[in-house]
């Protein structure tokens, strides 16, 4: 059983250390949205932006 005091204790959400992660998490949240929309050209926008965040994340792992 915890402590009590550990009940308490909520981690705090994390900031992304640098623009790669930021660029991740950016990323992620996109793939999620396009995911769940059926319209065409919502999609169309969404996997754009998808493709350009996701370049510039390569161009930073190198």
């Amino acid at each position: 059983m915890k402590p009590r005091n550990d009940i308490y204790n909520v981690p705090k959400a994390k900031k992304p250390a640098n623009r790669q992660e930021q660029l991740d998490a950016e990323i992620r949240e996109l793939v999620k949205q396009r995911d769940a929309t059926s319209n065409a050209g919502e999609k169309h926008r969404l996997n754009a932006e998808i493709t350009k965040l996701f370049a510039e994340y390569q161009r930073l792992k190198i």
